[in-house]
């Protein structure tokens, strides 16, 4: 895992904003990486702007994300749900989406596409 966060990938699940999904390199190899969630990761981008503008408290901001339709994603043992406001905190404290991956409490430059620039998360 470690060698994989090291070289730019993602070594576990995707966080709410992106999605795991499989590609084929070049040589026609099978690659798992990461992609932007077409459906929520605006919203989670969104979110970010939001919350640094200071107009937003994190409960205003979790209802608002619920009206707009930002959900977890759903697995074969939990349907998709609202964000909580326990869960905006952790993603908006998640440095995944301004482009780093942690892995065994070290910082790594990731290779998938950020959501938010680094001002705005440090600004959160």
């Amino acid at each position: 895992m470690t060698r994989k966060a090291k070289s730019g990938g993602t070594p576990r699940k995707a966080p709410l904003g992106y999605i795991n999904v499989q590609v084929r390199d070049a040589e026609g190899r099978r690659v798992h990486t990461v992609e932007v969630d077409p459906e929520r990761g605006p919203l989670v981008a969104w979110a970010f702007k939001a919350y640094a503008s200071g107009n937003w408290t994190a409960p205003q901001l979790a209802g608002e994300l619920a009206r707009r339709g930002l959900t977890s994603l759903s697995t074969p043992r939990h349907p998709s749900k609202p964000v909580t406001k326990g869960y905006l905190y952790k993603m908006l404290a998640n440095p995944y989406c301004k482009g780093d991956v942690v892995c065994r409490n070290q910082v790594y430059k990731g290779g998938h596409e950020r959501l938010v620039a680094a001002e705005v998360f440090l600004q959160v």
